[in-house]
């Protein structure tokens, strides 16, 4: 009989944003007649329906935060002793404690999946690439990366050569997202950008922008989906600019894919990013995209051929893009099909099956 394969997979928290959403599909779609998977929370336990479609489909999920790093370490050490996993792959976040716990206990497989730039970009960054270079020396674990220009991130701001990076694509649910040409047939340009409420996703560029071509005069309303810190900051400016009318803020809901066949056009005005797994739900779903240069965003939204791809903080940029798709239905229709078509080479079973075979590889 042969043995099934301890997984665990860990994840800072399980709130509702990509990198969450990434671990929770992958959970559930792996082969669980060769993979027993366990999902590890090591810094915020918080309920989400994230945590529901685990807990529905028999997938454990273990907390293992704690207050204070030595807290925190011990009681990875003791999950790990008890457990003894085949396999840790962690997700983006701060890690260095689970990684040193991997290396005491000597796991054998030791994955780092990296989704996003953010960490990169912002405080010392010659510190921060110093200590990811040591850590993944040191504690012997596999980067991999999400998306091509996620790898040359990694190279350049992390110091991993590239012989020791893998890359497995992001992938998205391409029959659960798919398109309905007949959902979105009134006259309101219904515009929808999904993400966490926060700085770096930038909706209140998207806000004003928006705004700003309501008050030309033309037909359009604006879907914030999403919750976050700066939940309060984001309808003071909708109030500000009087905008309560039509441009709402729903939250967090489960049936995102509703939201987007329901809406002409997805804009994501963030500072940084990895692969947005949002901007791929729309595109499977056949909206044209505005997307700032951010992270990768680039491998898979490609300027004038689905969308648009603006410089980041470029409001004027944003305003004429919504408003060169607002006035010509044609582009509308053209960047919508060519977004299906993109959006089905970076499938979800894809992504699965890349995943297992690193799995099945030790």
């Amino acid at each position: 009989m042969i043995r099934m394969k301890k997984i665990v997979i860990c994840v800072p928290s399980l709130a509702t944003g990509g990198a969450e959403r990434f671990v929770v599909n992958l959970a559930l779609a792996v082969d669980k007649t060769k993979f027993k998977v366990l999902v590890a929370i090591t810094r915020t336990n918080v309920k989400s329906f994230l945590k529901q479609m685990l807990d529905q489909n028999g997938i454990e999920i273990i907390d293992l935060t704690a207050k204070g790093y030595l807290s925190m370490l011990l009681k990875q050490l003791q999950f790990l002793k008890r457990e003894r996993p085949d396999v840790i792959h962690a997700q983006t976040g701060s890690i260095l404690h689970i990684m040193l716990a991997c290396k005491l206990c000597k796991v054998p497989m030791r994955l780092y999946t990296v989704h996003n730039e953010a960490n990169l970009l912002y405080g010392n960054r010659k510190l921060k690439r110093g200590i990811y270079k040591m850590a993944f020396s040191l504690f012997c674990f596999k980067p991999i990366a999400i998306c091509p220009t996620v790898k040359q991130t990694i190279i350049d701001d992390m110091g991993i050569p590239e012989h020791n990076i893998i890359v497995v694509r992001n992938g998205v649910d391409t029959r659960r997202f798919t398109p309905d040409w007949s959902a979105n047939n009134d006259n309101v340009v219904r515009i929808i950008s999904v993400g966490t409420l926060y700085w770096i996703k930038n909706q209140l560029m998207t806000i004003r922008a928006v705004s700003s071509i309501h008050d030309m005069g033309y037909n359009v309303e604006l879907i914030l989906l999403g919750d976050g810190e700066d939940r309060d900051k984001i309808k003071n400016e909708i109030r500000r600019v009087k905008a309560e009318n039509y441009i709402y803020t729903p939250g967090t809901k489960k049936n995102v894919e509703h939201y987007l066949r329901m809406s002409k056009i997805y804009v994501s005005a963030s500072k940084t990013e990895g692969l947005p797994l949002s901007i791929l739900e729309a595109m499977a779903c056949g909206l044209p995209v505005i997307a700032t240069d951010a992270g990768g965003t680039k491998d898979i939204v490609h300027d004038k051929e689905n969308g648009f791809i603006i410089g980041v903080d470029d409001e004027d940029a944003l305003r004429s893009a919504l408003l060169a798709l607002i006035q010509n239905k044609e582009l509308q229709v053209k960047f919508s099909q060519e977004s299906r078509r993109i959006a089905e080479e970076w499938s979800a079973t894809n992504c699965t099956q890349g995943y297992e075979k690193l799995y099945d590889s030790l």
